[in-house]
C-alpha cells in the first residue's frame, strides 16, 4: 500500500503544498503488525502486537524507495515523530481522501487493462510480478473549485480495481497554469495512491524485543 508523487518520485502532491511520499505494509501472521515508512525521512513507524498497542520507530539504511532497507528498530520516549501519528490512523485517512475524491463524481468505465504501477517501493513491489496487473479502469473529469491560488480547475481522476474489486490504483490529476521551474515541465499536482497484496500472505520483518534499542542510535 503506498501513497505517491507527482510529477516526481520524492514528493506526494495532494492539492496545493507538498508532502512527503510514504507506504505501508500490514501483516497478521506471525504478529500483527502495521508499519508506516517515510521516504524522504528516512524511517518510519511500525505498531506492533494483537491490537496494534505498541508504536516503535525505525531508521532506513540504505535510503533508496527501489532498494529494500535494513532497519535499526528504537523507542523514542520523546516522541520525536508522534506528529504523523498511529499507522493505521493514517493509512484510514488515506482511504477516506480517496473516497472523497471518488464520491461526488460520474465516473466512466474504460475496460480492462494493465493497471499503472510506478512508484511502488521495492519492498512492496517484491520479485517484479506485480508490473502486470489485470485491472478494470474507471475515469473522470470534473471541475475542482478554488484550488488555492489557481481558482477553479479542471482535474482528471484515475481508478483501477481488480476482479474482485479490491483498489489497484487511485490518482487525481490536475493541470496548473505555468511550468515546474526545475523541470520546465507543465505544472500540476495531484494524490497517488497504489495498492497491492490484499489476501496474500506479507514478508514483513517484526522485530523482537531483543532488537528494539531504548533509543534512536548517535543521539
Amino acid at each position: 500500500m503506498s501513497t505517491d508523487p507527482l510529477p516526481r518520485p520524492g514528493r506526494d502532491l495532494s492539492g496545493p503544498g507538498d508532502t512527503l511520499a510514504h507506504h505501508y505494509v500490514q501483516t497478521r501472521e506471525p504478529v500483527p503488525a502495521f508499519l508506516l515508512d517515510i521516504h524522504m525521512i528516512t524511517g518510519g513507524l511500525m505498531a506492533i502486537g494483537p491490537d496494534l498497542e505498541e508504536v516503535v520507530h525505525f531508521d532506513n539504511t540504505p535510503l533508496q524507495p527501489e532498494e529494500v532497507p535494513d532497519r535499526v528498530y528504537y523507542r523514542d520516549e520523546e516522541q520525536r515523530r508522534s506528529a504523523y501519528g498511529h499507522p493505521s490512523d493514517r493509512w484510514e485517512g488515506v482511504i477516506d481522501s480517496v473516497f472523497a475524491y471518488l464520491a461526488p463524481v460520474d465516473v466512466t468505465y474504460e475496460g480492462t487493462g494493465t493497471t499503472p504501477t510506478e512508484y511502488l517501493p521495492a519492498e512492496v513491489l517484491g520479485e517484479g510480478r506485480l508490473a502486470e496487473r489485470t485491472g478494470h479502469r474507471y475515469t473522470a473529469t470534473y471541475l475542482e473549485e478554488d484550488h488555492g491560488d489557481h481558482g477553479d480547475v479542471e482535474a482528471v481522476l484515475e481508478f483501477w480495481v481488480d476482479e474482485a474489486g479490491y483498489p489497484l490504483y487511485f490518482d487525481q490529476n490536475v493541470a496548473l497554469d505555468g511550468e515546474d521551474p526545475e523541470t520546465g515541465l507543465p505544472d500540476e499536482s495531484g494524490y497517488r495512491v497504489e495498492f497491492a497484496h490484499f489476501d496474500e500472505p506479507i514478508d514483513l520483518h517484526v522485530p523482537s524485543e531483543d532488537e528494539i534499542l531504548p533509543e534512536r542510535p548517535g543521539f
